[in-house]
């Protein structure tokens, strides 16, 4: 949302909580404060309130005074409500009491969580340019921390508190922090980078949901070459690429064929995330589906990726040639796919993008869902004959002839057919 709504919306939320137990006691935090100061939109509205299940008892004065939009959710187990103004129906706005957090389990990110003062809320936030509070009140900005304003400012990534123990308690936070430098391009504060490098090991105890969800982030970014390069850096890719090393491999780590890497670091072609991954799962090829569904990624992106995969084996030594072009075409189907698997032809294989460039004609070089001028029926016609392998094999001739000689008509099928059959 624009920032001047989110500032209206705020406002009006300051109307509604005036001489109420709320008032004072309720502070925006997270995201929206750090996008304000940069002077980003918004993208969630995120509030906390000090006071026990103040969360979801502000939810409920809201709803019984008829200012919300229908009924309120309510997440008893976590002390979280999510609502929407009457006056604001597109806006969905979460609310929750301030909390501290304890980890007793160490096998589990997931803490006990009771409330907590603000102070300790604030602590428990993964980095300082995330724990910026604003009391919806006073209309100030609060920084519990001491550092959540000048970080902001000065473009710094660094935990709220000792950052082994954040990362110990909680590796996903390790992935966030990558994804938030990727994001904005920003340094990591030092102790908080050997942080990072010292407990990347943790990464192990993540649900594979949870670690794919935060790589597809860093991998869709536009900054995502920064991004790779800390994962590489930190030793944190056999987590992510690599989840079932130790058994595929013998207890070796498999070796990543950073051959393909500085080309995927620099090209300007990888818009989007389906190429990437190829380029990424390549070297992992015969293991790119275990590797992917272990990863949980969606069954359509699998099946995609690794038929952009099999696609460059096949094609990417024979596209210099007009048949060459047009029977990827062929397999293909569509632009779009072709598109994608060019990206990774001259991202992986650069010196044969010039001898493409010299014989592509879009007007010659247009084999996307094409249909023979015949089919089974008219050839088993012609040599008077029921189905067999035999007019398969005639039908995926003939399209193979297509491709070296597209305007092919019927006559001229029928003609192969009575020479060949």
């Amino acid at each position: 949302m624009k920032l001047e709504l989110y500032k209206e919306i705020r406002s009006y939320i300051k109307t509604l909580i005036a001489g109420t137990k709320f008032e004072n006691k309720t502070y925006c935090v997270g995201g929206c404060c750090r996008d304000e100061i940069l002077g980003n939109e918004i993208k969630d509205i995120d509030i906390v309130v000090e006071l026990e299940d103040g969360g979801i008892e502000l939810a409920r004065y809201l709803y019984e005074n008829h200012i919300t939009k229908g009924h309120v959710q309510i997440y008893q187990r976590y002390g979280t409500a999510m609502f929407v103004l009457r006056k604001y129906q597109d806006i969905e706005i979460e609310v929750v009491h301030t909390r501290c957090e304890k980890y007793p389990d160490g096998n589990s990110r997931n803490p006990e969580t009771d409330y907590g003062t603000i102070e300790e809320d604030c602590y428990r936030r993964d980095l300082t340019i995330n724990a910026l509070y604003y009391n919806i009140s006073s209309e100030e900005f609060c920084d519990f921390c001491g550092h959540s304003l000048e970080h902001i400012k000065k473009h710094i990534i660094c935990t709220p508190c000792d950052p082994n123990i954040t990362y110990m308690d909680d590796p996903l936070r390790i992935l966030r922090c990558v994804r938030f430098a990727t994001r904005y391009g920003w340094e990591i504060e030092n102790q908080t980078y050997l942080a990072l490098k010292n407990n990347v090991h943790r990464l192990c105890i993540l649900t594979a949901e949870r670690i794919t969800d935060e790589f597809i982030k860093i991998l869709s970014d536009k900054n995502y070459v920064h991004g790779l390069n800390l994962l590489e850096d930190i030793d944190a890719l056999k987590y992510i690429l690599s989840p079932f090393n130790l058994y595929a491999w013998n207890g070796k780590q498999p070796p990543i064929l950073y051959a393909y890497y500085p080309n995927l670091m620099v090209s300007s072609l990888l818009d989007n995330v389906n190429v990437r991954l190829a380029i990424l799962l390549y070297p992992y090829k015969q293991y790119s589906d275990q590797i992917m569904r272990m990863r949980k990624l969606q069954n359509n992106t699998i099946k995609y990726v690794i038929s952009l995969i099999k696609l460059y084996d096949k094609h990417h030594e024979l596209l210099c040639c007009d048949k060459g072009i047009r029977k990827a075409q062929y397999e293909c189907c569509t632009k779009d796919k072709y598109d994608d698997l060019l990206k990774i032809i001259f991202v992986m294989c650069p010196y044969l993008y010039e001898q493409y460039k010299e014989i592509y004609d879009p007007n010659k070089h247009n084999h996307f869902r094409y249909k023979l001028p015949i089919d089974g029926d008219d050839v088993m016609e012609i040599l008077n004959c029921g189905p067999s392998s035999k007019v398969k094999d005639i039908l995926e001739n003939l399209l193979e002839y297509s491709f070296e000689f597209p305007n092919i008509t019927k006559e001229d099928c029928i003609k192969y057919i009575k020479e060949r059959g």
